[in-house]
């Protein structure tokens, strides 16, 4: 068996592109984050426009869930949410 360079045939960027910052996800809840987790996508959404806030309403990224969305439909999604 001959072996291959470690580097060989794998295309870092191919495999782990990001996803492209579009409006293609309305909302997105997170469970058991960090605070390094959500604090650089809570600058992220909302510096495009959307929201961001934590399980009571609040806006800490401490409490280990956080709720993101386009701003749109953030009380609907806290309503449900709250059922």
């Amino acid at each position: 068996m001959q072996r291959r360079p470690a580097n060989e045939g794998f295309d870092y960027h191919q495999h782990y592109r990001p996803a492209p910052l579009t409006s293609a996800v309305t909302a997105f809840f997170s469970r058991n984050g960090k605070p390094w987790d959500h604090a650089p996508a809570v600058v992220l959404v909302e510096e495009a426009g959307g929201m961001f806030s934590d399980s009571f309403g609040g806006h800490s990224v401490y409490l280990g869930e956080g709720r993101f969305t386009n701003g749109l439909i953030h009380r609907e999604l806290d309503a449900l949410l709250a059922t």
